[in-house]
């Protein structure tokens, strides 16, 4: 399932480095943003603990766990009626809203390219459907919570984060409002005390006296506020020692 911001492309070098390291010192992984899971699925650590601000996407795979089953087909009109009755049906919202929006942007526009979910071209919800519910065998017992990090309170996990990467394009702003990033840094360093914490994002973006444990070269490059192109380094960096 596409999503935005999403760990598709680079997850398997991140959970190869996570459990080529970490598997056999912690009882629990937890995500305190979870996305699409495209990393949870991969970790090896039976225990998971996964959170996400946004109740639709929660909703979503909490009516997965309980034998629901996204359609093959949405229309226009169909994306239409998911996202005027959210509230009624958040888990409906939650596939539609990602699966068949444009890049995988939460309700950011109905997806009319080649491999849209048009009649034209190919089908975002069957592929949709078929991803998730390959990643749910892996999630069949997983915990999902939806709360602000800022609540979340974890002993001997290893926690993978990947929060919105600092000033890049917010996620869902609208629902989910500015992310409090200085706060989110305060909170790693908090976590880190009783367990391993590991962050993505940018290489120019990582903290000082933060630690660097991998590099991924991106295939984007970003502006900066004055227009300066960058290219980008995704990184893994810690508080702990690793």
């Amino acid at each position: 399932m596409q999503y935005f911001g999403g760990k598709q492309r680079i997850s398997k070098q991140i959970c190869e480095f996570i459990n080529s390291t970490h598997t056999h010192t912690h009882t629990h992984y937890a995500e305190p943003f979870c996305g699409s899971c495209n990393v949870a699925t991969k970790v090896n650590i039976p225990n998971k603990l996964l959170n996400d601000k946004n109740n639709y996407l929660i909703s979503m795979f909490q009516e997965l766990q309980n034998g629901w089953v996204p359609p093959d087909f949405v229309s226009e009109e169909d994306y239409k009626n998911a996202r005027i009755n959210m509230d009624k049906e958040p888990h409906v919202a939650g596939f539609v809203g990602f699966a068949c929006s444009f890049a995988g942007k939460f309700f950011g526009g109905y997806a009319r390219d080649s491999k849209g979910c048009g009649e034209s071209g190919g089908n975002y919800a069957l592929r949709g459907k078929n991803s998730i519910l390959k990643k749910m065998s892996d999630l069949t017992n997983a915990k999902f919570t939806c709360e602000d990090f800022q609540n979340l309170n974890y002993n001997n996990a290893l926690i993978y984060c990947d929060p919105p990467y600092k000033d890049t394009t917010p996620y869902y702003k609208k629902i989910l409002g500015t992310f409090p990033y200085d706060t989110f840094i305060e909170w790693t360093k908090k976590q880190s005390e009783n367990n391993t914490v590991l962050i993505s994002e940018y290489k120019h973006n990582v903290p000082e006296g933060a630690k660097i444990v991998l590099e991924i070269p991106s295939r984007t490059s970003i502006r900066d506020a004055s227009g300066n192109v960058i290219e980008t380094v995704e990184v893994l960096w810690t508080w702990n020692e690793i």
